[in-house]
């Protein structure tokens, strides 16, 4: 399972909550591409060309029963949305810990090492690059994948006033949380202690892995 340096475990997980059989729990969700400032649509719409080169709505609808799922709640509607179009618009992100088969990594890199090259070469992203949603991406459409409750995690952007993911932390509201950084930020220190702190008494003990 792919973590990021701002996922964090918020309550106890098992094994079952990201792989079930050899399959890895996820949510199949069309959502179109959205671009705003400083995000990373460029990288996300390079891997959608990809998909769109290998794939189209026939490969969801094969698998129909995990995109239109009871799991997904009202938010079905965002791939009812885009059932017109032939074309892969895109897929929901939530920006957590990403559950990827090791074959599906061969197999991308197989087909496409000059892309898989190109974006590690670089020490810096760039818009030319490729992520590793392409993956992703590529589970979903070949139906390699368990349906999971969205409110399984929840992304949070840091600000000044901490009092949300503080009472997230403390009620331990989602098994998964993202704590992603944010321009708007304006006392870092503080938040960075508040933060730290509030984790300290959570989490006070070390794991096997630190010790």
């Amino acid at each position: 399972c792919l973590l990021n340096d701002d996922m964090f475990i918020n309550r106890p997980v098992s094994p079952e909550d990201f792989f079930v059989n050899g399959l890895p729990k996820d949510i199949g969700l069309m959502s179109p591409i959205l671009p705003v400032k400083e995000g990373v649509a460029h990288i996300v719409l390079n891997d959608l060309q990809i998909i769109n080169e290998n794939f189209n709505r026939k490969d969801y609808l094969k698998h129909v029963g995990k995109f239109f799922n009871w799991r997904n709640g009202l938010s079905n509607i965002r791939s009812i949305i885009l059932l017109p179009w032939n074309r892969i618009m895109g897929f929901y992100d939530q920006h957590l810990p990403l559950p990827l088969l090791k074959s599906r990594y061969e197999e991308i890199w197989d087909k496409f090492p000059n892309e898989m090259n190109q974006t590690i070469a670089g020490r810096f992203r760039s818009d030319s690059d490729y992520s590793v949603w392409l993956i992703r991406y590529w589970q979903l459409l070949s139906g390699e994948f368990v349906p999971r409750k969205l409110n399984f995690g929840k992304y949070y952007q840091i600000q000044d006033d901490t009092s949300e993911i503080r009472d997230e932390i403390l009620k331990h509201k989602h098994a998964l949380i993202v704590l992603n950084d944010n321009e708007g930020l304006q006392n870092f220190n503080q938040t960075k202690q508040e933060l730290t702190m509030l984790f300290e008494t959570q989490l006070n003990e070390k794991s096997a892995f630190e010790v």
